[in-house]
């Protein structure tokens, strides 16, 4: 039986952590005392007790925020994640509505900060992780930082606050581990106050993710490659990476006219597979596509994301010769490949991962006629392990015959051989 990738100490949790939420309608939510219901339409009161009823009247505040923004314009929203337990851990349906309320901001073109503390809680960045996939290319933005000095706060303090309206000021009365408490606060100079506050705190933190435009995209993917070490990738489409040289080549010259700058790109190519071809002789090599991102090269002559690419039925063939002859040559470069039925596992995110420093992501727009694709890059150690560890349980959850080399290397044989 072939070897699991997976470490035998892997906490058995993280495969349930890394399920996205599913978004549920407000009349799911659950309708006892201290519930969403207990704060719409109504006065949240200045004073609030108990863990349940401080997260609904969180959701409220945004929610009513929201809905008033349509005649006032667009607002920021500030979160502070310092306490070691997620907010809403143990609620699932009002972190559902939590979600859909996020959401509902962002598409209205929000603007959301989140300032976090990090620890080494496994569970607790992945969650971060998924948060970051979730929110991320909207019409508003999300900005995520972090706090030089780690460590949680305890007993936390949380801030969450919508700019020029209204704050809550969350605190752990009763459980030092979790916020169960909180003050509501709608009078504009204090609010003001806290928004003060906020500014002093963005001064000691740093931005978690950085958002890169193209060109810049293109250096780090260069640069980030110098260094030695595994390659992690997640792909809706078939990474440059296994393209042959020439085909490349051929392919740049029919996309980029200008000659100074083809010379550029050919040379990041060149740089990107001579580390590749460095690092496959000691390094894991693993990908993750789509199978229905090489049957669609095949069936249609385009590649799913990148159009300017011409291949003609020879250049595809040519392709696939060339990985299945990577995945022969060397042991520890493989491929695993998703079926339509495990499609969901994919979110709108490629991603791959360089040893233990870079993390480079893509995310495609969640607005229907939006072709725009984020780029964003992670360098920071905790979250680069969470990554790390949502790679490897991808991988575990994919149908285990997809993920056998000698399965692989026949299945693309035969989509070779109908070219």
């Amino acid at each position: 039986m072939r070897k699991t990738h997976k470490p035998s100490d892997r906490p058995t949790h993280v495969v349930d952590l890394l399920e996205h939420a599913h978004r549920s309608s407000p009349s799911e939510i659950i309708t006892k005392p201290g519930s969403i219901e207990g704060f719409i339409n109504k006065q949240i009161p200045k004073a609030i007790q108990g863990r349940e009823a401080v997260l609904s009247a969180a959701i409220s505040m945004i929610k009513t925020a929201i809905n008033e923004s349509v005649i006032k314009g667009k607002c920021e929203i500030l979160l502070t994640l310092q306490s070691e337990r997620e907010h809403f851990d143990g609620y699932p349906k009002l972190y559902s509505y939590w979600q859909d309320t996020i959401i509902q901001a962002l598409d209205s073109g929000w603007n959301i900060k989140q300032l976090c503390k990090l620890n080494k809680n496994v569970g607790r960045s992945l969650k971060l992780v998924n948060q970051i996939m979730d929110w991320t290319n909207y019409p508003g933005t999300y900005s995520l930082y972090y706090f030089n000095k780690y460590g949680i706060l305890n007993p936390p303090f949380e801030i969450i606050l919508v700019e020029g309206k209204c704050a809550l000021l969350c605190f752990a009365a009763e459980n030092p581990s979790e916020i169960d408490s909180a003050i509501y606060i709608d009078d504009i100079g204090s609010v003001q106050v806290i928004e003060k506050f906020t500014k002093m705190m963005l001064l000691e933190v740093e931005p978690l993710v950085r958002t890169l435009e193209l060109e810049e995209y293109f250096e780090l993917n260069a640069a980030k490659d110098h260094k030695s070490g595994n390659h992690l990738l997640v792909y809706q489409d078939l990474n440059f990476i296994t393209v042959p040289y020439p085909l490349m080549e051929k392919y740049i010259k029919i996309t980029i006219p200008d000659q100074d700058e083809r010379k550029i790109h050919l040379k990041r190519i060149a740089d990107c597979l001579q580390s590749f071809n460095r690092d496959i002789i000691k390094h894991k090599m693993c990908h993750i596509y789509p199978m229905r991102a090489f049957e669609h090269l095949i069936m249609t002559g385009e590649h799913v994301k990148n159009s300017y690419f011409r291949p003609t039925p020879v250049d595809i063939k040519l392709h696939l010769e060339h990985l299945i002859g990577l995945l022969k040559r060397h042991k520890g470069f493989e491929v695993a490949l998703v079926s339509d039925n495990q499609y969901e596992l994919l979110n709108q995110a490629e991603w791959e991962i360089k040893g233990d420093h870079t993390i480079t992501i893509g995310v495609t727009a969640k607005n229907a006629g939006n072709n725009n694709v984020a780029l964003l890059t992670i360098t920071e150690g905790t979250i680069l392990a969470a990554f790390q560890e949502s790679f490897w349980d991808l991988w575990e959850r994919i149908i285990p015959i997809h993920r056998d080399k000698a399965f692989v290397i026949s299945w693309l044989e035969e989509r070779m051989m109908s070219i």
